[in-house]
C-alpha cells in the first residue's frame, strides 16, 4: 500500500477510489500505466486487443 503522500509519485500503477478505478499515468499520476476495458471472462481472454 502507497501511503496518501505518494499519490503524486511513480510507486503505483492501479489505485482503487470508492467506485473508480484509477490507473497511474497521463490525468491520473506521472507514471506511464494504462488500462483497457475488454469484454469477456478472465479465461476467454488470452492477450490485450490491440
Amino acid at each position: 500500500m502507497i501511503p496518501v503522500e505518494d499519490s503524486a509519485s511513480t510507486e503505483w500503477d492501479i489505485a482503487f477510489r470508492r467506485t473508480s478505478v484509477i490507473i497511474n499515468g497521463v490525468s491520473s499520476g506521472p507514471g506511464q500505466g494504462a488500462a483497457q476495458v475488454v469484454d469477456g471472462t478472465l479465461e476467454d481472454i488470452t492477450e490485450a486487443p490491440r
